[in-house]
């Protein structure tokens, strides 16, 4: 049986290592995170991959935790 490759371009979804870039933690933290349930991922040929829209609503939880501490000023974290 012949055997067919097959490449495709994911546009929304990141890697573990790329997640914990944007989200500037580490790559261990994202593991602790997908381990708990914190971080919603999907397999696709045995990678593990974060959608666009898992990171937001994350970043959207570090921004209200970070805001709560900092009442008097908006508080956002840029995206590198």
């Amino acid at each position: 049986m012949a055997k067919l490759k097959v490449e495709v371009e994911i546009k929304d979804a990141y890697t573990v290592e790329e997640t914990a870039t944007i989200l500037l933690v580490g790559v261990a933290t994202i593991w602790r995170w997908l381990a708990s349930g914190k971080l919603a991922s999907f397999k696709l040929a045995g990678r593990t991959l974060i959608s666009d829209s898992e990171i937001r609503r994350v970043e959207q939880l570090q921004n209200n935790l970070i805001a709560s501490h900092c009442q008097d000023k908006e508080v956002t974290i840029p995206r590198p």
